[in-house]
């Protein structure tokens, strides 16, 4: 016996009738498939039917979840997250802020080292040009005062 065979008579003559239960052709035995009653209209489903015969509901648990609702609206955290957003942008946008505020400080300090460490410079290189100044002037001074010391020996 299959489960296309009556269990009384093992004919092949089987019908679903309209109560939803298999009812033998050939002898008239009646028994119960496993069905589903739906939960939107009442009627009785065969076992493996996805939607209600009589008014197209989901009959399975998660079928019918997920016709209430519907892939186009968003996950809880999806919604919480999209309306912390805003706060969230402007948090960011002040610490962007800030910490640009500090960088601009920042450079203006390396700015401000960077003259005071060429004037440092300039001032050495002007201290060394009159050292270098004044050598030289000695040295010509020197030079001029043997040249005459010799022509008036001489």
């Amino acid at each position: 016996m299959t489960l296309t065979d009556c269990p009384a008579c093992d004919s092949e003559d089987i019908a679903i009738n309209e109560q939803g239960s298999l009812e033998c052709l050939q002898c008239g035995h009646k028994w119960e498939i496993s069905s589903t009653i739906c939960p939107r209209c009442g009627s009785r489903n065969p076992g493996d039917a996805e939607t209600c015969v009589r008014c197209g509901e989901a009959l399975d648990v998660v079928d019918r979840l997920l016709s209430k609702h519907p892939s186009n609206s968003e996950p809880y955290f999806l919604r919480e997250a999209r309306s912390r957003a805003p706060d969230l942008k402007q948090r960011e946008e002040s610490a962007s802020q800030q910490r640009l505020e500090t960088l601009k400080e920042i450079d203006r300090r390396r700015l401000e080292a960077l003259r005071e460490a060429q004037n440092l410079q300039r001032q050495k290189e002007r201290q060394t040009l009159t050292t270098t100044f004044w050598i030289l002037a000695a040295m010509v001074l020197i030079i001029v005062v043997a040249t005459l010391v010799i022509t008036l020996r001489g």
